[in-house]
């Protein structure tokens, strides 16, 4: 798979605010490779999380497929460290939009 071209920061939002309003409990952003999401937490606020794997789950993918790529990484990555917290998506949003290169 190829990498996928950026995606403007209003292609994003509207994605985001669809998806989450759907019910999705997450959604994956980040420049050629999804490298955060947002995630809707057990309370009802919004955080932005790192997308991140753990050694043994690259291993076992690895074992699976004999190879891995920076795709590979983004399939089995799962929404980790906390980058940022916000009671509204609207708060998580404008971090977002601030802080992200788009």
């Amino acid at each position: 798979m190829a990498p996928r071209l950026p995606e403007a920061f209003e292609q994003f939002e509207q994605r985001a605010r669809s998806a989450l309003s759907g019910g999705a409990s997450e959604v994956r952003f980040g420049r050629h490779h999804h490298s955060h999401a947002i995630v809707t937490e057990p309370d009802g606020s919004f955080a932005v999380r790192r997308l991140e794997y753990t050694q043994a789950e690259r291993d076992a993918y690895f074992a699976a497929h004999r190879m891995f790529m920076p795709e590979s990484a983004e399939q089995i990555s799962k929404p980790r460290t906390v980058v940022a917290t916000t009671r509204t998506l609207d708060e998580v949003l404008q971090i977002v939009k601030r802080s992200w290169p788009w």
